[in-house]
């Protein structure tokens, strides 16, 4: 059960990082053609094996979209992964707050 969790973890992390670069104007157009194409995939009705055999069929959409969108992110300039990767952890940590505090004994 907890090795679901983490992989799910991790696939949700690759989707946010494959998002943020789709969305990067730096990334060349002819890049982003890569996760089109697992769409297009998981919504075309011809598969490379049907949906009708019930877990196959739907695994090898999952199996082809997940390859694609890590292909995306591998190919994608390393610099711009760092910056998107650091720019999360700076969001994260934003959300802390410095405060300074006095203990008062009553006694």
């Amino acid at each position: 059960m907890f090795k679901f969790v983490h992989i799910l973890s991790l696939s949700l992390g690759l989707i946010r990082l494959a998002w943020r670069l789709f969305l990067d104007k730096r990334i060349p157009k002819f890049k982003k053609i890569i996760p089109l194409l697992g769409i297009i995939y998981l919504i075309n009705p011809f598969d490379l094996i049907k949906d009708y055999i019930l877990i196959l069929g739907f695994i090898d959409d999952l199996l082809i979209l997940f390859g694609l969108i890590t292909l995306f992110v591998i190919t994608s300039p390393g610099k711009i992964i760092i910056e998107k990767l650091t720019s999360v952890n700076k969001k994260e940590n934003d959300k802390t707050m410095n405060a300074d505090y006095e203990f008062i004994d009553e006694e």
